[in-house]
């Protein structure tokens, strides 16, 4: 079974068993779609795929992409659900709308076997992460219309914790929380976590006088980036682990182990491919390309070859701690659509953040701003950092943050310290990248 312990035994069924798996719940699926989806009826009858055309699991590549703005046209035409979602509204239990920050919204409905798998894979991603009956969760994901919150919610139930809801409550509350409940796993976004630490930090509140074991984050980059982890489980005294998810398919539907080598799928419930953004070819093991997913048992509202959106690299080998199911090394390089291209490089707010993040001089908020001249209409690109103190030796930081940001992303740009709290805070996903060149 390997050396970590494991929620359920499927997760380390050798790769021949996991390939039967899929192929049978893909079929059934497609089947369903073809039977059922006014949506996926009329894409799979332009690409001529009838409901038996599937031999093997390689067969998918002859089957169409699902973008985001296809499910976004869908429900303007046949609102409020659109034509993807299966017909039985007997079996509907619950919808979430989408939290993307482009494009309307639409809603994701899941029915009560839907909520059950969710919370059964999702429990599994909380145990890889050390999370044990009896831990108290301090869960700071949002309640209500999204999926966040409730999700952690019914996995800390299932798995026996006690769960503090207190989601996006004001940050003394959150630290009252912490400092009378003591506990032993912090759930959300990054973002949220350093904001935390600095709040922790001017009260003087060190972290050796909380009980937090482990800190999970999701919901934006961050974990991944080396000096990023470092530093959150340096400020906030804890194991700190990466999770994915988004709400079009699931809240955390992958995240890492103890080894900390990359996030798990649970590959019985997701079929993952990683296809290379130019060609549309399916990208070979440690090759980066863009994430694609496919519901394999999802009752409501399946998604067939649902392009996220998302730059990664997948890896096949056994973990160490025993687990099979296909990993994200390195997490969530970017987003397609997040790349910042600047006099021809090209380069990721990731790449940014995992240089800043090693100065112990500065603080964790930063911007990247695209900006012309208004003279010469030339482009330039300056890094706003935060800087915890001021005086001698500030020209000598900038010249040392400017050599490791040209060596990493190829290209100069300006660094611009400002005092510490003087960039905006916000509670949950922060905006990187501000870019005025053609407005």
């Amino acid at each position: 079974m390997g050396k970590r312990a494991v929620y359920s035994k499927i997760e380390c069924l050798d790769r021949s068993e996991i390939r039967k798996i899929q192929l049978s719940h893909l079929k059934e699926q497609l089947a369903r779609c073809c039977d059922f989806s006014p949506f996926y009826q009329q894409k799979f009858r332009a690409c001529g795929f009838e409901k038996n055309d599937i031999e093997k699991l390689e067969d998918i590549k002859n089957l169409p992409f699902t973008y985001r703005h296809e499910l976004q046209e869908d429900k303007s035409r046949i609102p409020p659900y659109g034509g993807l979602i299966l017909p039985d509204k007997k079996k509907w239990a619950e919808a979430h709308p989408t939290t993307g920050t482009t494009g309307q919204q639409f809603y994701a409905v899941w029915t009560k076997d839907d909520v059950a798998r969710i919370t059964d894979f999702t429990t599994r991603m909380l145990f890889s992460v050390g999370v044990r009956p009896g831990d108290i969760i301090h869960n700071s994901f949002q309640y209500g219309l999204r999926m966040g919150g409730l999700s952690v919610q019914r996995v800390a139930e299932k798995l026996g914790c006690f769960v503090l809801p207190i989601g996006e409550g004001p940050i003394r509350t959150q630290i009252e929380f912490l400092v009378n409940f003591r506990p032993t796993v912090l759930i959300g976004y990054p973002t949220f976590a350093f904001n935390l630490a600095e709040k922790l930090r001017e009260r003087g509140i060190e972290p050796g006088k909380l009980s937090l074991r482990i800190g999970c984050f999701g919901g934006e980059p961050g974990v991944q980036v080396p000096s990023t982890r470092s530093r959150l489980e340096q400020e906030l005294g804890i194991k700190a682990y990466d999770i994915y998810g988004l709400v079009e398919i699931g809240p955390m539907i992958a995240a890492e182990c103890e080894e900390q080598d990359g996030l798990h799928f649970a590959e019985d419930y997701h079929l993952v491919e990683v296809i290379n953004p130019e060609t549309l070819q399916p990208c070979l093991s440690d090759e980066v390309g863009v994430l694609v997913i496919t519901d394999l048992t999802r009752e409501a509202m399946p998604l067939i070859r649902y392009w996220t959106n998302d730059i990664v690299r997948l890896s096949y080998d056994r973990c160490a701690c025993g687990r099979t199911h296909v990993k994200l090394k390195g997490g969530i390089i970017g987003r397609a659509d997040d790349i910042i291209i600047y006099h021809g490089n090209k380069f990721y707010p990731a790449q940014v953040e995992n240089i800043l993040h090693r100065f112990e001089e500065l603080g964790t908020e930063f911007k990247v701003i695209l900006h012309p001249d208004k003279n010469t209409g030339m482009e330039y690109c300056t890094v706003k950092v935060e800087c915890l103190h001021v005086g001698l030796g500030i020209d000598i930081l900038e010249d040392k943050i400017k050599k490791e940001l040209r060596e990493e992303l190829k290209v100069s740009v300006k660094v611009e310290l400002v005092p510490f709290g003087s960039l905006e805070r916000e509670t949950l996903k922060t905006k990187r990248v501000l870019d005025y060149r053609n407005t």
